[in-house]
């Protein structure tokens, strides 16, 4: 399952474009994000965050309340294929804001749904493929599409999809 981080509603938040020479050429939205949850503190600092693009004026701008702040996984310190899906490989991303009017935005990265839906497909034609071989001579190649097909569903049920609100 995902790592949900609880929905965060800081005292303060600052953030800062996080520039390098291969995110001029390929649009990366990578921030680091600094939230501070009480005046006597010092802010929490989030590397390499994925905010993005419809979310980004709001943040520049101060008017966020509160976000939903997903912490993707990553294997022994290298990006996993959740990671890899967004430009950058951030280790965080952003998957809805809370505007002080209330209002709440969901805005989740397109590289995410592509993911969700390319490994539910690969699931698919694999668990098919697997039963059908099941009654051949061929079992034993059915077992193994059989079994990368449940993997792939398990892993689609990982990505993140939707931001988590409070209830109240």
């Amino acid at each position: 399952m995902p790592h949900h981080v609880p929905y965060r509603q800081p005292h303060k938040i600052q953030v800062a474009r996080i520039r390098s020479s291969s995110s001029d050429v390929r649009g990366v939205d990578n921030f680091a994000l600094y939230l501070q949850y009480y005046d006597d503190t010092s802010p929490q600092r989030y590397a390499s965050v994925h905010i993005p693009k419809p979310l980004q004026d709001a943040f520049l701008n101060g008017e966020v309340k509160g976000l939903h702040l997903e912490l993707l996984p990553s294997k022994n310190g290298f990006n996993t294929e959740i990671s890899q899906s967004i430009s950058g490989g951030p280790d965080w991303v952003v998957l809805g804001i809370e505007l002080p009017n209330g209002e709440r935005i969901q805005c989740i990265p397109e590289g995410l749904r592509k993911l969700f839906k390319r490994s539910l497909c690969t699931a698919a034609v694999a668990l098919i493929a697997g039963v059908a071989l099941w009654w051949t001579a061929y079992a034993w190649v059915g077992g193994l599409l059989f079994g990368y097909g449940v993997s792939r569903a398990k892993f689609a049920r990982t990505v993140p999809l939707k931001a988590v609100w409070p209830t109240s």
